[in-house]
This record gives C-alpha cells, sequence and structure tokens, in this order.
C-alpha cells in the first residue's frame, strides 16, 4: 500500500509539474529539450570563438559535415524514398557521402524499385520524376500528353541502360540544378534567386557538390546582413537553418 501511495504521489507531482509548464506557455521549450531540438548557449559560444579561429566559412563548414546534418539528412530521404527508417548500419555506411550520392544511392536500390513502383519500369520513372524533379504527381493525370512523351522515352532508355544510369541522368540534369538553386536560395535567403542567379549557380553545380553551394550561400554578405552582421546571431541561424533546431536557447 505504502509503495502504491509514493507512486501516486510522484505521478500526481509530474502531472502538476507538466500543467504548469503548459500553462505557463513553456511547453514548447520544454518539448525542445527533452528531444534535443533546442540550443544550448556552450554550443553558440563555442562556435562564436571558432568563427576566430577558422573564419564564419570554415564554422559553416563543419555544420555540414557533421553527424548530426548527415544523419537528419539520410533520414529525410529514407522516408522519402522507402517510407522507411534507416537502420545504424546505414546511417554509419551514408555518413560521408553527398547529398546527390545518397539520393542516388536510394532511388537506385531495388527496394525502390520493387516496393515502391512495384517493380514496374513505368511507375519506376514516374517516381523519378516526383522524388528527384519535385514533380507533383496529380500533374501525370491532369496533363498526361504533356508527360507520355517524356515518361515513354525513359521507359525505353531502361533497356540500354541500368538504374543507376538513369537515375544519374536526372541527377545530371539542367531542371534539378535549377531546383537545388530555387530550393536553396527560399531556404536560406527566405527569396526567389534572379534568373542570372538561377543560371550561375546551376552552372555552377555541374563541377561542385550541393554542399559546396550550400556553403557559397551561408559565407555570402547576404546572409551574413540577415543576420543583423552578428557572430552569434550567425551562429543561432545555422543552428536553425542547417541543423533545424528550435527557436529555444537553453542556458
Amino acid at each position: 500500500m505504502k509503495k502504491r501511495l509514493n507512486v501516486v504521489f510522484c505521478l500526481s507531482l509530474i502531472l502538476v509539474l507538466l500543467l504548469s509548464i503548459v500553462s505557463a506557455g513553456r511547453w514548447e521549450d520544454f518539448w525542445s529539450k527533452i528531444t534535443g531540438k533546442s540550443i544550448s548557449t556552450g554550443e553558440i559560444d563555442y562556435w562564436v570563438s571558432k568563427i576566430n579561429e577558422i573564419g564564419k566559412r570554415g564554422v559553416a563548414r563543419e555544420f555540414l559535415i557533421s553527424q548530426e546534418y548527415n544523419e537528419n539528412f539520410i533520414r529525410g530521404q529514407y522516408k522519402k524514398f522507402l517510407g522507411t527508417e534507416p537502420t545504424n548500419k546505414d546511417l554509419f555506411d551514408l555518413r560521408y557521402k553527398e547529398r546527390e550520392e545518397i539520393i542516388h544511392f536510394l532511388a537506385s536500390t531495388p527496394e525502390y524499385y520493387g516496393q515502391k513502383s512495384n517493380s514496374n519500369n513505368r511507375d519506376y520513372i514516374t517516381n523519378l520524376y516526383v522524388d528527384i524533379l519535385g514533380h507533383e504527381r496529380e500533374d501525370f493525370s491532369k496533363y498526361p500528353h504533356e508527360y507520355e512523351s517524356a515518361i515513354d522515352y525513359w521507359e525505353n532508355a531502361l533497356s540500354s541502360y541500368s538504374k543507376q544510369q538513369i537515375v544519374q541522368f536526372f541527377i545530371d540534369s539542367k531542371e534539378y540544378r535549377e531546383d537545388r538553386v530555387n530550393e536553396f536560395y527560399k531556404k536560406f535567403l527566405e527569396r526567389d534567386p534572379q534568373p542570372n542567379e538561377i543560371n550561375y549557380w546551376s552552372d555552377y553545380l555541374v563541377e561542385h557538390s550541393e554542399k559546396d553551394f550550400i556553403i557559397e550561400i551561408l559565407d555570402s554578405w547576404e546572409y551574413w546582413g540577415r543576420q543583423g552582421n552578428s557572430n552569434r546571431n550567425f551562429v543561432i541561424a545555422l543552428y536553425k537553418d542547417v541543423l533545424d533546431r528550435g527557436e529555444n536557447i537553453i542556458l
């Protein structure tokens, strides 16, 4: 009986604590602490000091090659392409791969072809348009004549090229590169790129990785100005924009 009363008492205290957090409007802060999505002042101070050693560009690069960034990206792509979570082995095997290499690997897997595309070449090509080039799935039924010849072309190409080669053609396409320029400008600079910027950076991506391009944006005067020309704000922005950490800063 005494043990049962102690358990009830502890549960009651936890309930009171949770209610006080919610009533004080601090639930998001509390949840971010539990999930590790918050940013600590210690982390901020560390990277602010590193700016003096390796510069803003060096710090931005460290964020982009970090285990946290890579695992976040891998998990997101596994969910997108295969609808599953990666295993620890998957995370380990892909930890040093570039973004586009991870996409190429997943879109070339037997699981992507067999399970998501029902081992059907036409469905497979359609999925590549959706998952790699970002086309809307409903557009294939809305505008069948616009897509039919393109899908026919790539379906026929599968008789001459491997799936790995077809996926690489999609990733090497100008459309894919232009999509990345639009995506990164909107994510990091919160604006649409100008036509000349799209042309310049899509050509840049022919010889450079997506991470290289992101570093160029993060090291730009425009991104720096958006952070009030402040090292501390710059580091906080990297946590939010690169690592998708929450708004809360834990003292």
